[in-house]
């Protein structure tokens, strides 16, 4: 698992969320969420946008 994908997976926990979760939001079925999070496939440049979006969005709150 590379940085960016651990990055993901402990902001989706920040949130509480689960795979299930994250899969509805960006709109792809949990195994393909599944496959991205664990670094077999790429995040589309729109997912990766989602996730910046709500990273930032932690930092603003912990500040």
């Amino acid at each position: 698992m590379n940085c960016r994908n651990q990055k993901l997976k402990s902001l989706r926990f920040d949130y509480g969320l689960t795979q299930d979760d994250m899969a509805k939001i960006l709109g792809i079925s949990r195994s393909t969420y599944n496959e991205k999070e664990n670094g077999f496939s790429e995040f589309k440049q729109s997912e990766i946008f989602w996730n910046q979006r709500h990273e930032n969005r932690t930092k603003q709150r912990a500040s």
